[in-house]
């Protein structure tokens, strides 16, 4: 399969034109075999429900709401810091970025699970579950001093959310997930 734009580069290109392409397979290709592998690679995403369980994570923080309207709309930086009474650098810092990221975080999808949104942080979950517990329970220990690493990573095996956590442990729920995010890669890779 090519991909041949059909087309001038943007560069060159006028406000009325757009950029095309066109999908150019040899004779001997079967186009149901493309159609099948379209199919397989499309992934679908609930939206409503990633951009509902961030909205309750911070259901508490009227400046992390804004941050999370702000970077999924076309609200400016400025504004958005006008609306929380933050200067708009340290609001970019404190609230956007963060925001930002764990936005892309809950986003980010390795492959399909049957229609459903799954987390890269998830694969050591399977053999976790088969009774291969040595590597979490070295983690466990290695990390047992960290008091939000060591509340962070029991939640992750017990697939608590961010604000359960947190409260379990006695810390804020709505600076939280960075700790529970951590304990997810660390889990993923001590299982790779």
């Amino acid at each position: 399969m090519i991909l041949l734009p059909i087309s001038p580069p943007p560069h060159l290109s006028t406000v009325e034109q757009l950029l095309h392409f066109v999908i150019e397979g040899s004779s001997d290709e079967n186009p149901n075999e493309l159609a099948a592998f379209l199919d397989a690679t499309r992934t679908p995403i609930d939206v409503e429900q990633i951009m509902r369980k961030l909205a309750d994570n911070y259901a508490d923080s009227f400046k992390h709401l804004v941050a999370l309207y702000a970077v999924t709309t076309q609200v400016t930086r400025k504004d958005a810091a006008v609306l929380t009474g933050v200067i708009p650098w340290n609001w970019h810092k404190t609230y956007e970025e963060p925001m930002l990221q764990e936005v892309r975080y809950e986003f980010a999808v390795e492959s399909p699970n049957n229609g459903q949104f799954s987390s890269p942080y998830q694969a050591w979950r399977e053999q976790y579950e088969q009774s291969d517990t040595s590597p979490a329970e070295a983690l466990l220990e290695q990390y047992s001093h960290t008091v939000c690493i060591a509340g962070a990573l029991p939640a992750q095996i017990h697939g608590k959310t961010y604000r359960q956590a947190a409260l379990d442990i006695g810390r804020n729920p709505n600076t939280f997930p960075k700790y529970m995010k951590r304990a997810a890669r660390m889990l993923s890779a001590a299982y790779a």
